[in-house]
């Protein structure tokens, strides 16, 4: 009998996503720093309450209010005092059509949360979140709010 071996998961390794969307390509730091984005996110009583779901992969029939990872990206970081890996991920969150005020609360837990903190990254140690930008789209049916936050993961 032969038994399997996989190779280690590491900083490098590609893994293949499969969704409703198609087949993603990601680091597995990537994958890990989304998902402990997300487990901030989820764990918060308060912006649940605001929100029908918080999801990895904003899937086609979300009901609004929803918030949602978008995008993502990895590059090495060489530059004193910080030094592994920025991981960029962008946030979606997309109103029920309550106007701003319904947004603007999403907003606000979204920065307390994530606004210059230290997130436990399985597998990595921790990661330093820095807020980078945001912005407001209006449609006719809601309102759109992308946030990106930066997270530096030792190498």
């Amino acid at each position: 009998m032969f038994a399997i071996r996989k190779p280690p998961i590491d900083a490098r390794t590609i893994v293949r996503i499969k969704d409703g969307q198609g087949v993603m390509e990601a680091s597995h730091k990537l994958l890990t720093a989304e998902q402990a984005l997300l487990d901030v996110l989820s764990q918060d009583a308060e912006l649940n309450g605001m929100v029908t779901g918080i999801y990895a992969r904003i899937p086609s029939a979300a009901e609004p209010p929803y918030l949602g990872l978008e995008a993502g990206e990895t590059l090495p970081v060489h530059s004193m005092p910080e030094q592994g890996e920025s991981v960029t991920v962008s946030l979606r969150a997309v109103s029920a059509g309550e106007g701003l005020d319904e947004l603007n609360a999403i907003l606000e837990a979204v920065e307390r949360l994530l606004s210059n903190c230290t997130v436990p990254i399985a597998g990595y140690g921790e990661g330093i979140c820095r807020h980078l930008t945001s912005s407001i789209t209006h449609t006719q049916e809601n309102h759109q709010m992308s946030w990106t936050v930066r997270l530096t993961v030792s190498s």
